[in-house]
């Protein structure tokens, strides 16, 4: 895969330590202990593993490899628990018998011990980028503490002959570009690490519309590129041709295959305007900076990258340098991403120096500098679930009767098929699980619909018998009993649909089109389709109407989404406003509060990318009101339950955090993450009246499921 100078990896040759990790309890001793050549066993208590790359030997044609692995905990200098890496007063450090040696990147997890108890750390992981050399490179990660404590660990890392060529990922200007100033200069990015020998004088040639070639000074930036700053001026309103020469290689001697060119235009403006810092992320004063953050910063043009290093580009809490790397997002943008995460409810400055300069050689006029601060630290606490519902999965159904959980159906790799078909009772009270029967149980299945009626759990549609389900089954926990129930009249397909239960039936609907199941009668009653058809849609129940909103996959050029109400009595739909509503989702969560519909999260605009956005609809008024996100971290694919007074989400995108809304005070609040199920998608959540508990769920690609979970207390 081919790297842009905004996309590249965090090899060290383009991250940039910052600063060292500051000192903890009596353990501060920063320096990396290099091993002996024939280094002994782990001492004392020193412990260290390399778990990837999980191959040893491991052999690579990169010029660098990502090791990541665990770490112990120092018996007698650890903290805890400001967030930092630091609590674990441990070292973790890195050397090559090819040569060098360095720090690793530290991160530090909290939990308690079965979820009750104190807090302690119980997990320390470090990662690293380790340059190589042609042939074989021994890495040695040794941990220390300051009392002797040592680990050892090592893989053999073959790097074999690297015979691709590099290739052009960026220029400045870009081709074709117009009204470029006169006194610009020429900067090219290439996809891999270039030798700087070859940057030569004749390395990147200009020449103008007459051919003649114009002067100018060729040197190297960083590890991946080059400029050409022309001496003096381009001619004004001229057509140039940039070249870059076939003499460029890489660090493993492959030249350019081909010449490189392009053109730009000039027009007759000579810039003498100094780049301005115009976007900041977190903004200037913002207060809802989370401890994973990543900061960034946007200038006004493009800006000479080899400018913006660790000295230009730097942070502190007020008394210490934070350790970081810097990467190029764009030629105007830039990241800072910590080693370590930031600590919470902390203020934090970062500040970029007027030695950055633009392509021009304009210097920034003076520093600028911007503050921000993290959020409070997470509340409520969590407890694992046990473990016992087999086999894992995702995209299962789960409802909580009143005194249990019951999942059942879903996705699931472990008996090498798609779906499974059977289910389980979760007490949570007793913390165990017991097998439902699955006599009379419907095929298996996933992506379906279920909802509780107060005495059973009906299940209906999802693919997995052959494809579309059309037909379910109604589960008696207290006879431990399937029946099952008519599909005549049934909808015609609810995949990816909703279900509500009014108190006397089940709605189903999806899409444009649904049906209503009288357990009673064990009868469906038609209804007519939706105003609108909808693409991924949320469902909810008011009491007297069913709620539904979503992407209106046959209005395209409609920026927000849209929705309808249903009235079961009148039989009858009605378009629910536009204005104001939240973007066009899906894999979006809404929840019914007693008086509004929240919407929250999503892929917004029908994109691949999460939001952190939402807005709350009054029925009554047929208003929304868009929902403040200062605190709340981008999710889809997540879950949210209604407690009487927040909207907890939680999970999804990979994510293992959570946050609460609160409408009565329009805020957010950190949920706990100190034994918080690990990260996922998938999974299911419901609300017991005072806890929440999730299950369930798997990676983002469902590529494995979970047979695990939590239980979450406010």
């Amino acid at each position: 895969m081919q790297t842009t100078w905004w996309t590249r990896p965090r090899s060290a040759i383009l991250s940039v330590l910052v600063a060292a990790l500051s000192a903890c309890g009596g353990g501060g001793d920063e320096e990396v202990v290099p091993p002996p050549q024939d280094h002994p066993a782990n001492i004392g208590a020193g412990r260290v593993r390399i778990e990837a790359p999980a191959q040893n030997p491991y052999a690579t044609d990169r010029d660098s490899v990502l090791l990541s692995g665990s770490a112990f905990v120092s018996p007698t200098h650890y903290r805890c628990c400001s967030g930092s890496a630091a609590d674990t007063a441990v070292s973790v450090g890195w050397s090559n018998s090819a040569g060098g040696g360095g720090s690793a990147s530290q991160s530090v997890r909290y939990c308690s011990f079965f979820g009750f108890g104190p807090v302690g750390l119980c997990e320390h992981t470090w990662s690293t980028w380790v340059p190589l050399a042609v042939g074989s490179n021994i890495i040695t990660i040794s941990a220390h503490d300051t009392d002797g404590n040592v680990g050892y660990d090592s893989i053999r890392v073959t790097r074999v002959p690297d015979t691709t060529p590099p290739s052009v990922s960026s220029t400045y200007p870009a081709d074709r570009a117009a009204n470029v100033p006169e006194n610009s200069s020429v900067a090219v990015a290439f996809s891999e690490s270039i030798d700087p020998a070859s940057i030569t004088p004749d390395a990147v040639t200009v020449t103008d519309n007459a051919g003649n070639q114009v002067s100018g000074t060729v040197t190297a930036t960083g590890a991946y590129g080059a400029r050409f700053a022309v001496a003096g001026a381009f001619g004004k309103n001229t057509t140039h041709t940039a070249t870059i020469g076939t003499g460029v290689r890489d660090t493993s001697g492959n030249a350019l295959q081909s010449p490189y060119v392009w053109s730009f235009t000039t027009g007759t403006v000579f810039d003498d305007t100094p780049p301005t810092v115009i976007a900041t992320d977190p903004a200037s004063g913002s207060a809802c900076a989370f401890s994973d953050a990543l900061l960034s910063a946007t200038f006004s043009e493009s800006v000479d990258a080899a400018t913006v290093n660790a000295e230009t580009f730097h942070v502190t809490d007020g008394v210490t340098s934070v350790a970081g790397s810097i990467s190029a997002l764009s030629p105007g943008s830039f990241r800072f991403s910590p080693l370590s995460g930031l600590r919470y409810s902390a203020s934090y400055t970062a500040t970029l120096t007027n030695a950055v300069k633009d392509q021009a050689g304009n210097s920034q006029a003076a520093n600028y500098s911007w503050t921000f601060s993290t959020v409070s630290a997470g509340t409520g606490t969590w407890r694992p679930t046990a473990a016992g519902a087999s086999p894992p999965r995702a995209d299962h159904t789960a409802v909580w009767t009143g005194s249990e959980m019951l999942v059942w159906g879903g996705y699931t790799y472990a008996s090498g098929t798609q779906v499974t078909g059977n289910g389980y009772r979760y007490e949570a009270d007793s913390d165990r699980w017991t097998e439902m029967s699955s006599t009379g149980a419907p095929p298996g299945r996933n992506k379906h619909v279920a909802v509780w009626t107060g005495s059973e759990m009906i299940v209906w549609g999802g693919i997995g018998c052959g494809w579309w389900c059309m037909n379910g089954a109604r589960y008696d926990p207290l006879n431990d009993v399937w029946s099952p129930i008519s599909n005549v009249g049934a909808p015609s397909e609810s995949t990816a649909g909703t279900a509500v239960w009014t108190g006397t039936e089940m709605i189903v609907w999806s899409a444009s089109s649904g049906a209503r199941y009288n357990p009673t009668t064990d009868a469906w009653l038609s209804m007519p389709e939706s105003p609108e058809t909808l693409f991924g849609p949320t469902a909810i129940w008011t009491g007297d109407d069913l709620i539904v909103w979503g992407s209106g996959i046959l209005q395209p050029d409609v920026a927000s989404g849209v929705g309808a109400v249903y009235d079961p009595l009148a039989n009858l739909w009605r378009p629910i406003s536009t204005t104001d509503a939240p973007s066009r989702r899906s894999g979006h969560t809404a929840v019914w509060t007693g008086t509004e519909m929240i919407v929250w999260g999503g892929y917004e605009n029908m994109s691949n990318v999460a939001g952190n956005s939402g807005a709350a609809y009054n029925p009554q008024t047929d208003t929304w009101r868009p929902i403040p996100n200062c605190g709340a971290s981008a999710r889809a694919g997540h879950t949210a339950v209604w407690t009487g007074s927040e909207m907890i989400v939680w999970g999804g995108s990979d994510a293992n955090t959570g946050q609460a809304y609160n409408p009565v005070t329009n805020s957010w609040r950190q949920l706990a993450v100190v034994n918080a199920p690990s990260a996922r998608w998938g999974h299911r959540a419901v609300w017991t009246g005072t806890t929440m508990i999730v299950w369930g769920g798997g990676d983002q690609y469902l590529a494995s499921q979970y047979d695990s979970g939590g239980s979450y207390a406010p």
